[in-house]
């Protein structure tokens, strides 16, 4: 056991039992628990932090690739329709539509983003 560990089970034994009759070894088995709960917390919380870290791998470049493609489109769209090209029009209500269905995906994004890469400081 770790120096820290052999401390607080001296410390614990160092106390009286209450009048509840909580003897000095059911105080060490309390803090033996107390002490192999936090481990599981810190593997668990480990576990934790490398599923956050395999997912920001994947949708980092997925995220980006979906935006990339949706200005691309728009723009190419916008382009398109105003100068007619290849005979191509959309009508204004439609261009309308799309490009004030950006608003809403850019929003939609920007909570997703903020909650899967938080600023430091902040859980």
């Amino acid at each position: 056991m770790s120096e820290e560990i052999q401390r607080l089970i001296s410390a614990l034994s160092a106390i009286k039992p209450s009048e509840g009759g909580n003897t000095s070894a059911q105080a060490q088995e309390e803090a033996a628990l107390f002490i192999r709960e936090g481990r599981e917390a810190r593997e668990e919380d480990r576990k934790r932090a490398a599923s956050d870290r395999r997912m920001r791998e994947w949708f980092a470049p997925w995220a980006f690739g979906v935006f990339a493609f949706w200005v691309v489109f728009l723009a190419a769209s916008v382009l398109l329709s105003g100068f007619k090209l290849w005979g191509f029009t959309l009508s204004d209500t439609l261009l309308i539509a799309l490009l004030g269905s950006t608003t809403g995906a850019i929003g939609l994004a920007t909570v997703v983003v903020k909650n899967l890469f938080p600023t430091l400081g902040k859980k």
